[in-house]
């Protein structure tokens, strides 16, 4: 009944989930994200997301649904540290440098450290482990920043994390958070909203326009997967 409690801060720092409150200075008497019942929230409404999740991340909370405006970040510090991170384990495995790195994230997220982590969940340090932990925290980290769809597409992951259907959020039994007062009912079962496919090699690979074809007079070729 709270699926969305006591997780990664960055959780609440990158997306809306039902139930969160936030400022909302133009209408002081709706301040909570509720995807069931509120009108401007609704799933598949004009305002409200396909899925009942929305973005608070690069949003202006304080005037979310009309003209406000951040500065778009376009290449963060800790991009920088998850790259170096990656790099150095990909060429020789952990090292203190490398975890260094990757704490200096996860201090200012307010998590544990990378060895309280592995620690916790009996992980073993190796290259794998870190690797896989490194990856992880990419996608956790930089979400909604662009990156990931490029990430799945150099590690070639794409028919594990790219295939499937899509659903809306599941709250068979309520959301304890959401209020139920005026009648509210929190009952909704997720659907699903969107199938993904990613089945064929060709996919990690985009196809030349036809029209850059054309324009080269024959010098670029079409990529053989694409023909």
């Amino acid at each position: 009944t709270d699926p969305f409690g006591n997780r990664d801060p960055r959780l609440r720092g990158t997306i809306l989930c039902p139930g969160d409150i936030f400022p909302y200075p133009f209408f002081s008497n709706i301040n909570q994200y509720d995807p069931f019942n509120n009108a401007g929230d609704r799933i598949g409404g004009d305002l409200g997301s396909r899925a009942g999740f929305s973005w608070t991340k690069n949003v202006d909370r304080y005037d979310y649904v009309r003209s406000g405006t951040n500065n778009w970040k376009a290449f963060r510090y800790a991009e920088v540290l998850l790259n170096y991170a990656e790099a150095q384990n990909e060429l020789s495995g952990p090292s203190n440098e490398v975890i260094a790195a990757l704490n200096q994230i996860r201090t200012r997220a307010d998590m544990p450290s990378v060895e309280q982590t592995f620690a916790l969940n009996g992980w073993v340090m190796n290259q794998s482990g870190l690797r896989t932990f490194i990856r992880h925290e990419r996608r956790i980290e930089l979400a909604g920043e662009g990156l990931r769809y490029f990430d799945i597409l150099r590690w070639k992951i794409g028919e594990q994390v790219l295939q499937g259907p899509i659903y809306t959020v599941d709250a068979p039994d309520g959301i304890a958070s959401i209020s139920t007062e005026n009648g509210h009912k929190n009952k909704y079962l997720k659907t699903v909203v969107d199938t993904r496919y990613f089945n064929n090699p060709k996919f990690y690979f985009w196809p030349i326009p036809q029209s850059a074809i054309d324009a080269s007079k024959g010098v670029l070729v079409q990529n053989p997967l694409w023909k």
